[in-house]
């Protein structure tokens, strides 16, 4: 019996796709997308900032899906808390 092979996950395709999407939404995800007073810039859980290409990417979801949150943590993270409280 074959095996079936999950796809390998290409993190150069999911930035392009995103970004495609962004500007087809006619967003121009190079301007400026915050306001003064405000910060948009990912957080983690623990208020840390993201750095690199985690930062863009989670800018852009939280742009493209109308978070109002900066703040973002992993399954694993939100398990630890959960069972913490």
């Amino acid at each position: 019996m074959a095996r079936s092979r999950t796809p390998k996950f290409d993190a150069s395709e999911v930035i392009t796709n995103e970004i495609i999407r962004i500007i087809e939404r006619g967003v121009l995800p190079w301007r400026k997308p915050w306001t003064a007073g405000g910060s948009s810039r990912p957080l983690r859980h623990n208020g840390e900032a993201y750095q690199g290409v985690n930062n863009f990417l989670l800018t852009m979801r939280t742009l493209m899906a109308g978070y109002s949150s900066p703040f973002w943590m992993t399954i694993p993270q939100a398990r630890v808390r959960t069972h913490n409280q």
